[in-house]
């Protein structure tokens, strides 16, 4: 689960675990961004890209948003 996924640290951690393979779950405010940096990583090699938004300001998305990336993520 990468948080704040559009950011340039980000993005470019998440190349690395695409080359690498990794199935990644991605989550920021711009679900445009997401969705095109999703379609990015997956051409680079990641086993799988899912994507959701999330404001972190509202604290009362965070349990779900974890939730949502473990439930994406087991087995993957």
């Amino acid at each position: 689960m990468i948080i704040g996924a559009t950011s340039v640290i980000a993005k470019a951690t998440a190349h690395l675990w695409a080359r690498e393979g990794h199935a990644l779950y991605l989550v920021g405010r711009d679900t445009d961004h997401l969705q095109e940096i999703a379609g990015d990583l997956r051409v680079r090699g990641a086993q799988s890209v899912q994507h959701a938004p999330l404001d972190v300001n509202d604290f009362a998305q965070h349990a779900a948003a974890i939730d949502a990336a473990e439930g994406a993520l087991v087995g993957a």
